[in-house]
């Protein structure tokens, strides 16, 4: 067993090696995660109070969709960078599917100010997206130097 992208396997488990090759995809993980619950937070906290609930529930769902999508991308490049386009297709319908169904739980079943929760899942939705699309660009260029 070798390296792949810097993970390395261990009898104990897997270990994160830095990589020259910019942000691992543990690493951009904790940095989607992270920064989306800080900022969350913060604004909940701060500067939206009476908003806390909607801008927290705004922010769950692309941040989960975004980790999965993350975990789907890392592993079809690593199998089969030629079935990256294609799982991008899959995920990108199954996205919509989720999403669908999120908004419509999460504003019929819960007591919701509306305005409050598009604004919170559409700017995370938007951040999360861009940061999944610098990713797979990532993973272009690392499967064509590769080759």
């Amino acid at each position: 067993m070798g390296t792949v992208c810097g993970v390395t396997p261990r009898r104990s488990g897997w270990s994160l090696r830095s990589g020259k090759n910019g942000l691992e995809t543990v690493s951009l993980m904790w940095v989607v995660v992270s920064g989306s619950i800080v900022s969350s937070v913060l604004v909940a906290t701060y500067v939206m109070p009476s908003v806390a609930t909607e801008i927290l529930v705004g922010m769950a769902g692309p941040v989960v969709v975004a980790v999965g999508s993350i975990l789907v991308m890392e592993r079809a490049s690593r199998r089969t960078p030629e079935s990256l386009t294609r799982v991008l297709i899959r995920a990108f319908v199954m996205k919509m599917v989720v999403f669908g169904v999120y908004v419509v739980l999460a504003t019929a079943m819960m007591a919701l100010d509306v305005i409050a929760f598009f604004v919170s899942f559409t700017l995370y939705f938007v951040a999360l997206y861009l940061v999944e699309a610098f990713y797979v660009y990532r993973l272009c260029l690392l499967n064509r130097t590769s080759s």
